[in-house]
């Protein structure tokens, strides 16, 4: 039945949108703001005269306006506390002017967002043209099948402009796009930013290491001898061999265990996905041999004082109170930056910089992540209520353009955010393009805060700064030194983030409901002793049995192989 409603919905609208009508379009198409000058072609490459839309005539794929006349969409979209006013908004203004489309904005309370949503797909009655927020893959799926999402394939052929060019970018991101149809019904958003690809990170203190003789260590053995040497060698010099904590953590802050940190010395290791591909195969870390030495390794630190087992319990507060007293006494710390626990302007984040992963008996890698700023595609979808399709996608489509993103994001350009002179310099070395005026998470009306489809490029393009410890500028150039050239081959990662079936999604959501905390609450238990890493781990393999890991990746594995 999906596949016949799929099929006559498909030739609806390739009717809708072949139907040419030859001439000229009244308004001059304007060239794409992003400085790229838009194909007056079409995407197939033949040309593309404006089509109708439903007796509207649409401008060719990347010109402005989106049409001669105004038209009006609704949308649905999610409130968000920091946008005053949506109607009487920069962001909302600009789009009307540069597409010649009118919003009416259906805004819901940010708490009643999911349960209107539900609601009114249930109701199946005045349906907005567009939903952009609170959708999930499996409401997609289930409203894809029904109908009620339309089919994007026929409008991103033809219209598609900043999307095509962001999948051409970012082409681990099209078999995420599909449903397993192999048709596109809704828009996701792609944010590359290596810091976060990269975060689960390892600071160590350079004091320590000048006080002690050392050097930075480059293996697990060598990270062993530098903790020891914490502990008994008086590292701050303060006359007190006995307030050093060699290494701590907590599960409550970004990327506080160092679990990850270590185990990919081990392993290809991700704890909160831990599984990988070899050779094109679906595996999991948890069960191999050397997954378990690296919890063996683990377990010594805490056995021999040097990890602390309160690392599995305590919350932030107490990780800064021993990292921010009045004299260093970490030795090392796992974070996403050190500026979790404290401030970056003082003189503690100096003593601190970015371990490179240990080289073990599973290689020297880092934790990364190549699908972190790549997102389910849930940012937006078209109804079947919609009038003018053609319209609606390529108004979304214009949400993917750099310009209209850098409004999205930090408002009017001159106003809301510098534009930088040429030959300023970027965060990451490359040429600058804006430096934040208005604060992000202020309340005001400038721009939607980034709601809707997206995609940013440029979350490192902002102005470097001259404090090597700023923030942004302090991340980056810790994760390009340290992290970015130990990434695994992209080969041997796969998204999780799959439309799967009404059924087999119920099946994941079923196994991980206790699967994901298992293999968390084990590893830890394995790590400061309650489990015995000898005694308990084929019993630690039956569990992952009885929990059905290998149907789950049995499932993942099928939809890979579908791609």
């Amino acid at each position: 039945m999906k596949r016949l409603v799929s099929l006559l919905l498909a030739s609806a609208m390739l009717a809708a949108v072949l139907t040419g009508c030859t001439g000229g379009n009244d308004n001059q198409g304007t060239q794409a703001p992003d400085n790229q000058t838009p194909s007056s072609q079409g995407g197939d490459g033949t040309a593309d005269d404006a089509s109708l839309d439903n007796g509207l005539q649409v401008s060719p794929a990347g010109e402005m306006p989106i049409t001669s006349e105004k038209v009006e969409l609704s949308i649905f979209m999610r409130q968000n506390s920091t946008v005053s006013d949506y109607e009487d908004n920069k962001l909302t203004k600009w789009m009307e002017e540069t597409t010649n489309v009118h919003v009416n904005w259906n805004i819901v309370p940010e708490q009643d967002a999911s349960q209107k949503l539900n609601l009114l797909l249930a109701a199946g009655v005045d349906l907005p043209d567009i939903i952009m927020s609170d959708l999930s893959t499996q409401t997609i799926v289930e409203q894809a099948d029904q109908g009620v999402l339309i089919q994007l394939d026929p409008y991103i052929e033809q219209y598609g402009y900043y999307y095509k060019k962001m999948l051409e970018e970012n082409p681990l991101y099209e078999p995420m796009s599909k449903l397993q149809d192999g048709h596109v019904y809704s828009l996701g958003s792609v944010i590359l930013s290596e810091p976060n690809a990269t975060s689960n990170r390892m600071w160590i203190n350079t004091t320590f290491l000048q006080n002690l003789n050392m050097e930075k260590p480059e293996t697990p053995e060598e990270f062993y001898d530098y903790l020891k040497a914490v502990k008994e060698q008086d590292a701050n010099g303060n006359g007190d061999p006995s307030d050093e904590v060699p290494l701590t953590g907590s599960a409550k802050m970004w990327c506080g265990l160092p679990n990850t940190f270590i185990l990919n010395s081990y392993v290809q290791y991700d704890r909160d996905n831990p599984f990988y591909l070899e050779d094109g195969k679906v595996t999991c870390a948890v069960d191999k041999d050397l997954y378990r030495e690296g919890l063996r390794y683990m377990n010594k630190l805490v056995d021999d004082g040097l990890l602390e087992p309160n690392t599995y319990t305590q919350d932030g507060d107490q990780v800064k109170q021993i990292f921010d007293g009045e004299i260093a006494q970490v030795g090392a710390l796992p974070a996403g930056g050190v500026f979790v626990v404290t401030s970056m302007s003082g003189d503690r984040a100096k003593e601190y910089e970015g371990l490179a992963p240990l080289k073990g008996p599973g290689g020297q890698y880092a934790w990364y992540n190549p699908y972190w700023g790549l997102s389910a595609p849930t940012n937006a979808a078209i109804t079947n209520a919609c009038e003018h399709p053609a319209v609606a996608f390529k108004w979304l489509d214009f949400l993917y353009n750099q310009e209209t993103f850098m409004r999205n994001r930090f408002g009017e350009p001159g106003v809301d955010y510098r534009i930088p002179e040429e030959g300023e310099i970027a965060i990451d070395g490359g040429p600058a393009l804006y430096e934040p005026i208005l604060e992000w998470g202020s309340v005001q009306n400038s721009h939607w805060a980034a709601a809707g489809p997206q995609y940013n490029p440029i979350d490192n393009s902002g102005v470097k700064s001259d404090d090597p410890y700023e923030l942004n500028q302090y991340l980056w150039n810790q994760t390009a030194e340290f992290y970015t050239p130990y990434k695994r081959d992209l080969d041997t990662y796969f998204s999780t983030n799959i439309f799967f079936s009404v059924e087999d999604a119920q099946t994941v959501a079923d196994i991980k409901a206790t699967l994901s905390d298992y293999m968390k609450q084990a590893e830890d238990q394995f790590i400061v002793g309650t489990l015995d890493i000898e005694k308990d781990w084929d019993q630690h393999l039956k569990n992952l049995e009885g929990m059905r890991y290998q149907e789950l990746m049995d499932i993942y594995q099928k939809y890979l192989d579908m791609q």
